[in-house]
């Protein structure tokens, strides 16, 4: 199935003939959209699956916001900035990329960052036919990342027809991962990034699994983890549909 999330979509007949079907919305991409606009994604992913998975960004001090969406590399900047370099690669826009600053402030009434492109000084771009006056220091607005409280977001959840059922954060609670997974008699477990799982957790779990890892890389955060371990899942399904068991 290939559609937009954020509009209305139809669900494919085979789809609905699966006896259990979740719904994996990883990272905090819920986080990018306005409150209402939020509202209307998760009632479409609601639709496709008899539960969901999603990660969600928890609110937490400005000194550790700002620094992440802005970061001293200059890695952020650059994923920014990157918006000005596609327009004039397939708008035929004339951007000078360089004239552009980069910020990340927090605003902490609203609870997200806004992403922002500053002009650092006077004047004019042409898209297509049509030229665009910017004055030194004109701001232009490119991308909101909302922060939720728990809840916050299960008041948000319930507007769009859903209810959280379980909720899992890191041991700093600084990310989160509303509702609860079952599929079956089987529940998966993701690990924090760099700490894994809690001994408690651990204590109590009938196999674990450790995705190998290369390089320098020790760990993969949350999102990435799942993403890799629905994969695998997938690329066994043939056999574990004969063998109704996984072999790790």
């Amino acid at each position: 199935m290939c559609a937009d999330f954020t509009d209305d979509y139809e669900v494919p007949a085979a789809m609905t003939e699966v006896r259990s079907r979740v719904t994996y919305f990883p990272g905090s991409t819920i986080g990018n959209f306005v409150p209402g606009k939020a509202v209307t994604v998760l009632r479409n992913l609601g639709t496709l699956g008899h539960g969901m998975l999603i990660g969600i960004d928890l609110e937490k001090d400005r000194s550790i916001l700002e620094p992440a969406y802005d970061d001293a590399a200059g890695y952020s900047r650059e994923f920014a900035l990157n918006l000005l370099v596609r327009l004039n690669r397939e708008l035929g826009a004339d951007f000078v990329v360089e004239q552009f600053g980069y910020e990340a402030p927090y605003n902490e009434e609203a609870a997200r960052i806004e992403m922002t492109l500053v002009s650092e000084r006077k004047q004019s771009v042409h898209i297509d036919r049509h030229r665009v006056e910017f004055r030194r220091d004109e701001r232009m607005l490119t991308e909101y990342s909302y922060k939720f409280d728990l809840d916050g977001f299960a008041e948000l959840a319930g507007k769009a027809g859903l209810e959280v059922a379980e909720t899992w954060t890191d041991p700093e609670d600084l990310f989160g991962l509303p509702e609860r997974v079952v599929a079956g008699d089987r529940v998966v477990v993701l690990g924090a990034e760099g700490r894994g799982l809690r001994p408690g957790i651990a204590g109590v779990l009938d196999h674990r699994v450790q995705i190998p890892m290369a390089g320098r890389i020790g760990s993969l955060n949350v999102s990435a983890a799942a993403a890799v371990l629905l994969f695998e899942l997938r690329r066994r399904s043939g056999r574990l549909a004969r063998s109704g068991d996984l072999t790790y």
